[in-house]
């Protein structure tokens, strides 16, 4: 949108076109902002209201002149030329018929990528600098490099003097060789006559060698390579156990006589099953009887009788209680049912009824 007109700043009621002078008429009621730019004392006047029938002529005259003034400046699109790629010639050659020199596939440039010089693993480290806003969370290798072989240089001297302090040597061999630490000579734990080649070593020495060699390799930090082998010799040597141990038990034993090792071990887990909760009934009826919701139990009076009356028929020796209440009590005392106190609020009914009054009695 053009700001300035032939060096003067367009006003709001102006139409932005350079070749029309005439001021733009809308149905909006607008103030004069010409006499903007007057000193503020000087009163100033808005413009006249028109009615909405004048409005609605403006209008179509502007809309008109619109689009008449946009179909006066429309210019024709250029054509498109067609893009032609030599996709098999040379960079330096001619360009193609119809085509700029730009219409070329460029050739490849390669730029060398400069290699991060950070660790490719974790360094359990603290910082070399101080923690400062801007710092990288990722410091250079040779920024780290001292501090690294300090805290390698003091895992190492802990590692040499855990060996020296284990109380059992266990050694995976050829033979898996189990040496207690009593059974070392005493001249084992100097480093120095390891290197003394000319005197034979020992079965003793040779196991302290060789568990030194597997702790200098397992400290080692191990490239992703050597971690993906280990695991696969870890599972080629599961699937190993498995089938040797499958291929044992069938070159030892029939389906009739696995099948009945099978039926003997179920049984066996049934049985201790039976014998746990057997072992828990009994110590449950050892127990005493919890109390529940903390209400005593009535206990039943014992039916006593003279001495005299047993001689009578034992139709009246039958007790006279209340077998109901009985049995209830009975229930009680094993817990079966449990005593609960209901309290019940007694509302009067209301009763509809007819009577004769006096004044009308004869």
């Amino acid at each position: 949108m053009k700001k300035y007109l032939d060096g003067q700043p367009l006003k709001i009621d102006e139409i932005l076109n350079e070749r029309s002078r005439i001021r733009a008429v809308t149905s909006r009621v607008r103030h004069d902002v010409a006499l903007m730019d007057l000193p503020m004392t000087t009163a100033w006047q808005p413009t006249p209201k028109r009615s909405s029938v004048d409005a609605k002529k403006v209008g179509r005259i502007a809309k008109r002149l619109a689009s008449h003034s946009k179909a006066s400046h429309a210019t024709p699109a250029p054509k498109a030329e067609p893009l032609i790629f030599d996709m098999w010639g040379e960079t330096s050659a001619e360009p193609a018929t119809g085509a700029s020199p730009t219409n070329f596939i460029p050739e490849v440039v390669t730029k060398p990528v400069k290699k991060p010089e950070t660790f490719g693993m974790s360094v359990d480290a603290p910082a070399v600098v101080p923690v400062h806003p801007g710092a990288s969370y990722r410091p250079r290798a040779k920024d780290y490099a001292d501090l690294v072989e300090q805290i390698a240089t003091a895992k190492e001297a802990k590692a040499r003097l855990d060996q020296l302090t284990l109380p059992r040597l266990l050694v995976e061999n050829k033979h898996r060789l189990v040496l207690d630490a009593t059974d070392l000579p005493e001249d084992q734990g100097n480093d120095d006559d390891e290197g003394n080649t000319g005197v034979e070593m020992t079965p003793a020495a040779t196991a302290m060698a060789a568990y030194k060699e597997e702790l200098r390799l397992a400290a080692r930090p191990k490239t992703r390579n050597e971690r993906r082998e280990l695991a696969l010799e870890r599972v080629k040597k599961r699937v190993e156990d498995i089938k040797a141990r499958r291929q044992a038990s069938l070159g030892t034993e029939t389906p009739v006589e696995r099948v009945a090792a099978e039926v003997n071990q179920r049984a066996e887990l049934v049985e201790a099953r039976l014998r746990t909760k057997r072992e828990r009934n009994r110590l449950r009826r050892l127990a005493p009887l919890p109390r529940m919701r903390g209400f005593d139990v009535p206990q039943a009076q014992p039916v006593v009788r003279p001495r005299r009356e047993l001689a009578d028929p034992a139709r009246r020796l039958r007790p006279q209680v209340n077998l109901l209440k009985d049995r209830y009590l009975s229930y009680l005392q094993r817990n079966v049912v449990e005593p609960r106190r209901r309290v019940s609020r007694r509302r009067p009914k209301l009763k509809m009824f007819e009577t004769f009054s006096h004044r009308h009695f004869e």
